[in-house]
């Protein structure tokens, strides 16, 4: 995965994720509380936009993949696509929930976050443009502070 950022720029193996050092200052974003009409009363959500096309995402540590809605390829236009049988797939978090793959997705969350997933689950469930997952937030250092509603994403590793 590449993140870059300003005067930063980082590649690491596909499937994991990585945030290269920023000598200046941490990346600090602000988050609200999901609504119930999204599906995840009390996750944290960020703006954050693929292809120009802005949505909500939601933060969840415990998801190990990054997931965008099928709405969310349509409206990027990206294609999703149908694993082979072989593909190692994740457990969707409901049985009726067929996972697609999408490759290549690079998503912005700020200015000098932004996030390149080489493969990403595409799921039918809707309500909300994706979920930022805890292999993503990790690589980003990141540090979330419920009390203030923001998520910093500490580059000084």
């Amino acid at each position: 995965m590449c993140l870059t950022g300003v005067g930063i720029t980082g590649c690491h193996t596909p499937g994991k994720p990585d945030m290269p050092t920023n000598e200046e200052r941490p990346i600090r974003i602000s988050y609200i509380d999901a609504t119930p009409f999204l599906r995840a009363e009390r996750l944290p959500i960020i703006r954050g936009s693929i292809n120009g096309v802005a949505g909500y995402f939601l933060i969840d540590t415990g998801a190990t993949v990054p997931i965008l809605t099928s709405t969310a390829a349509r409206r990027c236009h990206f294609q999703a696509y149908w694993p082979s049988p072989s593909e190692k797939m994740n457990r969707p978090w409901k049985e009726d929930d067929t996972m697609m793959k999408a490759t290549n997705i690079t998503a912005e969350f700020a200015p000098g976050f932004t996030v390149h997933w080489p493969e990403v689950m595409v799921s039918s469930v809707e309500g909300f443009f994706g979920i930022v997952d805890y292999g993503t937030l990790k690589s980003a250092g990141a540090v979330i502070d419920i009390k203030n509603k923001t998520i910093t994403l500490r580059n000084d590793r």
